[in-house]
Order: structure tokens, then sequence, then C-alpha cells
């Protein structure tokens, strides 16, 4: 079972994807989406409209949220068998 400690590191993990996600939709309310190649939506997440870059958005935090879990499973089990 997860410790209070635990989920609050994986929170953590999510932090830098939402200040840069921040930064990004900041980015694109300020100076708009703009047409290529001048373009302020870097990396395209919203040319299927908004709604689609918000689930792209999600799926970012979801997945560095994942892997610190995966990184933290691996960091036990690696751990666990060097104590014993």
């Amino acid at each position: 079972m997860l410790e209070f400690l635990d989920i609050l590191i994986l929170a953590f993990t999510a932090v830098p994807t939402l200040l840069y996600g921040c930064f990004y939709l900041i980015n694109i309310a300020v100076n708009g989406v703009g047409k290529w190649p001048r373009t302020n939506d870097w990396y395209g997440f919203l040319n299927w409209g908004f709604a689609v870059g918000m689930i792209i958005f999600l799926l970012l935090i979801l997945i560095s949220v994942l892997s610190a879990m995966m990184l933290q499973f691996l960091c036990r089990k690696t751990h666990s068998t060097r104590i014993q």
C-alpha cells in the first residue's frame, strides 16, 4: 500500500508538467495559436481543438506520475534485494 510520503512524492512529479503546461497555455492565450510556420502552438496540441489539447495535457501529467510510480517500484525492488 502506498504511504502518505509516497503519494506526496508522486504528486510532486506532476508539478513540473503542470508549470510547463501553464506557461504553454498562457503563451497561447496571450499570443494566439497563429498559423504555420509562425505558430505559437509549438507541439501542435491544439490542431484538433482546445478540448483535445486539454486531454493531451492531462495525459502528459498522467504519464509523468506513472513514470514516477514505475521508478519508485524499481527502486524498491533493487534496494530490497540488496538489503536482505
